[in-house]
């Protein structure tokens, strides 16, 4: 633990250490009878845990519980970049397959480590949706058949059924999106 009257930081970068805290009391312009704590915790890992509180106790308090959300937590990335952070493995490689993204993935939560490369995926796939009117349309191509029913969803002319090209792209997309979620 390391308390300092200055700075916490140095040009704007936390100076914590890995598996320390930092922190510093302040006075804020709307609260001038008030010390404030600024305060910092390094995880062993390297990320930056910060906050601003009344008390120290209260810092303390909110890192505990963001260290043990945290511990219950998986984090995903692509190469370096984090995509976010799931509940469970399942939910975040739900997400990755449905990212489109291609590399290498990486799964990582407190005794958890996975990766996996990700290729490009060409859905090829044949089925059936039906439109407003109940008329059979096969997709052969899904992404394309999403594509082009964004671009139409909002069209504003009639059909001669009554319903706009609009409603109808939407209710298409609707079974659409299904099928990309089920696949």
């Amino acid at each position: 633990m390391m308390k300092n009257d200055k700075s916490i930081n140095n040009n704007g970068c936390s100076v914590c250490a890995n598996g320390k805290e930092n922190y510093t009391t302040f006075r804020p312009a709307h609260h001038p009878n008030q010390p404030f704590y600024k305060y910092d915790y390094r995880h062993t890992d390297g990320e930056l845990f910060s906050t601003v509180a009344a008390t120290l106790s209260e810092c303390r308090n909110r890192r505990d519980k963001w260290l043990e959300r945290r511990r219950k937590m998986y984090k995903l990335f692509i190469g370096f970049r984090k995509l976010g952070e799931f509940d469970s493995i399942l939910e975040a490689k739900q997400f990755a397959d449905n990212s489109g993204l291609t590399g290498i993935f990486s799964l990582r939560g407190e005794e958890y480590f996975d990766s996996w490369y990700a290729t490009k995926k060409c859905i090829t796939m044949k089925t059936t949706i039906t439109d407003i009117n109940g008329t059979s349309i096969e997709v052969t191509d899904l992404n394309k058949a999403i594509e082009q029913c964004e671009l139409c969803k909002d069209s504003p002319y009639k059909m001669s059924s009554g319903q706009t090209i609009g409603e109808n792209h939407r209710y298409m997309l609707s079974q659409l999106e299904k099928l990309k979620h089920l696949k």
